[in-house]
C-alpha cells in the first residue's frame, strides 16, 4: 500500500509497486517481472475510468497472487488514451499457472472499486493503514 506517491507517470508508479512485492518476497526477479508489466500494458488499455487503472499480469517471476495499491500526488495521463489521467493503481500479479485466482482478484478489485464512497476514501488516505483500512471499511457486493 503506497498511498500519496509522487510519480510523474503511471509506469514510475507501477515500478514502486513492483518495489513493494520485491520487498515484501513474492517477486524472484523484480526487473523481469516490470517487464512484463509494462509489456502487457503496452498490448491493451487497463484503464476502468473514474481515474483507476488496473495493471495486471500472469508472470514467472510472481511466487503467489498479491494485489499493491498506490494512490498519486497528481494525476498522470494513462497511454493509449486521449486526455484519460489515473491517479489510483492497483496492481495484481499472479504466477503463470493461476489464471482463475487472478480473475477473482481482478473481479474484487472491481467490485470495491464500485463501492459508493470507496475510492473516495483511498485518495484521502495518507498512510498504508488508512489506505488499508479502505477496504476493511467498505463491503462490495460478491
Amino acid at each position: 500500500m503506497l498511498p500519496r506517491l509522487d510519480c510523474n507517470s503511471k509506469d514510475k508508479a507501477i515500478e514502486r509497486l513492483v518495489q513493494v512485492l520485491a520487498a515484501d518476497g513474492v517477486v524472484g526477479d523484480e526487473q523481469a517481472l516490470l517487464k512484463d508489466i509494462l509489456t502487457r500494458e503496452s498490448v491493451g488499455d487497463t484503464a476502468v475510468g473514474h481515474g483507476v487503472a488496473i495493471p495486471h499480469v500472469r508472470s514467472a517471476h510472481v511466487k503467489v497472487p498479491r494485489l499493491a495499491v498506490g494512490t498519486l500526488v497528481t494525476p498522470v495521463p494513462h497511454r493509449g488514451t486521449d486526455g484519460l489521467e489515473v491517479d489510483v493503481l492497483f496492481l495484481i500479479v499472479g504466477p503463470d499457472g493461476d489464471p482463475r485466482t487472478m480473475l477473482r482478484l481482478l473481479a474484487r478489485v472491481v467490485r470495491y472499486v464500485r463501492e459508493t464512497g470507496f475510492l473516495s476514501c483511498l485518495r484521502a488516505a495518507t498512510t498504508a493503514e488508512e489506505l488499508l483500512a479502505c477496504f476493511a471499511d467498505s463491503d462490495p457486493q460478491d
